[in-house]
């Protein structure tokens, strides 16, 4: 093997390696960016169907928002209950 292919393995194994510390020690805020970002394309339809019945963009959010928290709620409501006899 040559060594300019050494060496360029021996950059892209260091690139990877220190991509791989950043995300590690920048976890706490990709996470919650990450979430954020799943949630918005996850949720993205509903806010528009309820823009399609002429309901300004910021309700119809806070509506799938809250309806979102709501179904949260009722989920642990309704395991935590059995869980609790």
């Amino acid at each position: 093997m040559s060594t300019d292919r050494r060496v360029m393995t021996a950059a892209i194994l260091l690139a990877f390696l220190a991509v791989g510390a950043i995300l590690y020690f920048a976890a706490v805020a990709f996470i919650p960016v990450a979430l954020a970002l799943f949630f918005a394309l996850l949720l993205s339809p509903a806010v528009e169907g309820l823009q399609r019945l002429r309901m300004p963009r910021a309700l119809a959010a806070a509506i799938v928002m809250l309806a979102l928290l709501l179904a949260g709620v009722a989920i642990v409501d309704g395991v935590s209950t059995p869980a609790k006899e």
